[in-house]
């Protein structure tokens, strides 16, 4: 392939993502309100009320203000969850 080949292709490719981006921020600002989902609040940044660990050992802790999970060896996959649906 020569350098303008290249060149070309590069070229296509950034008007094709760039012409994706606008048209996905044109279609988003027009969309109903009722179809945009409102914004729920899973964690207080201060503890971890309202979540349960399921399966495994790991263990959990808020630490400046972020969810900071251990795995403990040898123990099955824990998951922590949210109690909201």
């Amino acid at each position: 392939m020569t350098h303008n080949t290249i060149k070309k292709k590069r070229r296509r490719i950034m008007q094709k993502c760039v012409f994706f981006f606008l048209m996905t921020s044109f279609l988003t600002c027009f969309m109903p309100s009722d179809l945009v989902a409102e914004w729920i609040d899973l964690f207080d940044g201060k503890s971890l009320d309202g979540w349960q660990q399921r399966g495994g050992k790991a263990t959990y802790r808020v630490e400046d203000g972020a969810i900071v999970g251990t795995s403990a060896p040898n123990t099955p996959n824990a998951f922590l969850c949210t109690e909201k649906d």
